[in-house]
This record gives structure tokens, sequence and C-alpha cells, in this order.
């Protein structure tokens, strides 16, 4: 199930950042592995890469992907 969730979530973040002009929403709750509420995490989104584009990126002098989208959780934990 949390599998299925994740899956469709990464669906979601990388057709938003794939498609120009395209805008995508994701909401939810950010949970420990015992289910309980996480605040003030923060949650980043990545665009999705070519293998050309992760070869040059990883030969690069910055070899760490560039984020799409930054969120950081509240108080009761959903994405502000």
């Amino acid at each position: 199930m949390r599998k299925a969730v994740f899956s469709s979530i990464a669906a979601l973040v990388v057709l938003g950042a794939t498609l120009p002009g395209a805008m995508a929403s994701v909401s939810g709750t950010v949970l420990t592995v015992n289910l309980a509420p996480v605040a003030g995490a923060t949650i980043s989104a990545y665009r999705s890469e070519t293998r050309e584009e992760i070869t040059r990126r990883l030969l690069s002098v910055h070899p760490e992907p560039s984020q799409t989208a930054t969120a950081t959780t509240g108080e009761v934990s959903r994405a502000n």
C-alpha cells in the first residue's frame, strides 16, 4: 500500500515537472514508521531527467539535482 501511494505521488510530481506550463498539486501527511505525524518535515520534488542529463549533472561541479519545488509541513504535518 505505502509503495503504491508513493508511486502515485511520484507520477504526479514527474508529470507536473516535465510538461511545459503544467501544474501539479500533491497533498498528504508526513508520517514516521510508527504512523505518528511529523511537524516541520521538508519535502522536495525533482523533475525527471534523461540519462544524458543525469550523466552531465553527475560529472559536473555541482552533481546535486535541482529541486523543482520544496514545502515544509506545519504543526499538524501537512505541507504548506
